[in-house]
């Protein structure tokens, strides 16, 4: 089974109310397990995420950026997850586990975005 991961930049508080409603909202529409993670400011980091998705047994993720542009944000995402330059895609290794993993263009980039 699946998983997404949403990325968002996180408040000075920590986690972001409204990321968190966006994915339990995603959740509801898609039947897939959700978790948010953040950039900045939250203990919700990406590691940790993949890391709690490992240990739940989840084999395939799709972590999508919610930003609007592929900034700096963006591309730290694939810079922590060891990957090189360019690439959007990889294994996560974690306790024996292993999680294929890709990253979506940031939500902006979508086509349908100038509609919404």
């Amino acid at each position: 089974m699946g998983f997404i991961l949403i990325v968002a930049h996180g408040n000075a508080t920590g986690e972001n109310p409204a990321t968190e409603a966006h994915g339990a909202r995603l959740r509801e529409l898609t039947g897939v397990p959700v978790r948010c993670a953040y950039r900045r400011y939250s203990e919700q980091r990406v590691k940790p995420a993949m890391q709690a998705i490992a240990s739940g047994g989840f084999r395939d993720t799709v972590i999508v950026p919610l930003f609007m542009t592929d900034g700096m944000y963006v591309t730290s995402i694939p810079n922590s997850m060891g990957l090189r330059d360019g690439a959007r895609s990889g294994i996560f290794e974690h306790e024996g586990r292993s999680v294929s993993y890709r990253i979506t263009a940031p939500f902006g980039d979508h086509p349908a975005a100038a509609e919404l």
